[in-house]
């Protein structure tokens, strides 16, 4: 999840100055940890991540301890999901707010110029894996469909037999590649328990620019859309049959699209989120 804008701390600061201090992904290192227990600080948890494993579903130790450490010292949590949540000691009040996007973005446009349509992937790096999970289904889709596959990332994928262009990702450009796409796609490890950690944001981020999203059935994703209406969601044998489905039809990638952007506008805005999660500290500070 990205940082909320500029407004969170004009509109927070009088809750987080009392609250003292909020821990962004749940991860205190231990000279921080000793020194915030000696003083008292009183700590919110804010994670959107299972921080605790690393992409390929293993438990990391270090960060295991950093994040122990943080609930130890924690009043209270903001969680990006019901997972992540059951994560926390019963004691731990909590909060479930999924990750907002901004929404006032560059939004798509029918292409009419008979180029091959673009199916575009936003993520880390460290994320590749997931990508490369369903080159196999792209590179037969491919075969039937010709399209460009476009990357957005700090980094360029090895992704071999693909028409691939690389977008080299910023926080000023990002919004613009987003929205040069006819499809987004979020492909995760169905069997993966850092995949039922993560809260949807690719896909969030494609459906605010009105650009339909294609994601794989896990976790979050199955809330945040309703596939075949404002989204297509996918077990790991259906996505040759999605993708060209979308690829056949115009009229139901716009369909999809303005449903996608629909829902953002009514459940994933920053203005929600900052509302709720202000009602959220302040029932903390009553108690």
């Amino acid at each position: 999840m990205e940082p909320v804008g500029q407004s969170l701390p004009r509109l927070l600061g009088r809750r987080l100055r009392r609250e003292s201090c909020m821990v962004y992904k749940g991860m205190i290192p231990g000279w921080l940890y000793r020194r915030m227990r000696l003083s008292g600080t009183r700590v919110v948890l804010d994670f959107d991540d299972l921080v605790t494993h690393s992409v390929f579903g293993e438990r990391v130790p270090n960060q295991q301890k950093a994040f122990d450490r943080a609930v130890r010292l924690a009043r209270g949590a903001v969680c990006g999901n019901e997972f992540l949540a059951s994560q926390l000691p019963d004691r731990l009040p909590r909060i479930i707010l999924p990750s907002p996007v901004p929404h006032e973005v560059p939004q798509h446009q029918v292409p009419r110029d008979g180029r091959p349509l673009r199916l575009g992937w936003v993520g880390l790096p460290t994320n590749f894996v997931h990508l490369e999970r369903i080159v196999p289904q792209l590179l037969e889709v491919h075969r039937r469909y010709p399209f460009q596959l476009v990357v957005i990332s700090s980094e360029r994928p090895n992704l071999e037999g693909l028409d691939l262009e690389f977008q080299p990702w910023s926080s000023d450009a990002q919004e613009a590649c987003i929205a040069s796409l006819d499809i987004g796609l979020m492909p995760l490890d169905h069997g993966s328990i850092y995949s039922r950690g993560k809260c949807s944001y690719k896909a969030l981020q494609y459906m605010a620019a009105g650009v339909p999203a294609v994601a794989s059935r896990v976790g979050m994703n199955e809330q945040v859309m309703e596939s075949g209406v404002d989204g297509v969601l996918c077990e790991e044998s259906e996505w040759v049959d999605a993708l060209s489905m979308l690829m056949m039809s115009p009229e139901r990638r716009k369909a999809i699209g303005e449903a996608g952007r629909a829902r953002v506008l009514s459940r994933y805005t920053y203005t929600t989120y900052i509302q709720a999660l202000a009602a959220f500290l302040d029932e903390l500070h009553a108690v």
